[in-house]
């Protein structure tokens, strides 16, 4: 668990998640070295909500910036 103002370093490769366990709003700020995954962000949100084929556009975003989506 990362508290408040806490910084958390994560290699290449390692599974993590992230949730917010409160009622409050959490701001979250993730800073990619190198950069490019700001490409997988704008990429999904040109995806529409309603868009039957989804599901499987994010996969292929995923697959595209190695991002697996292992369930938890």
């Amino acid at each position: 668990m990362a508290l408040p103002g806490s910084v958390v370093v994560l290699p290449k490769g390692i599974a993590h998640a992230f949730r917010n366990p409160g009622d409050s709003l959490t701001t979250l700020v993730i800073t990619a070295v190198p950069g490019g995954l700001e490409g997988f962000f704008e990429e999904s949100s040109q995806i529409a909500p309603d868009d039957s084929d989804a599901a499987a556009k994010r996969a292929d975003i995923a697959r595209r910036y190695q991002i697996d989506f292992s369930p938890a």
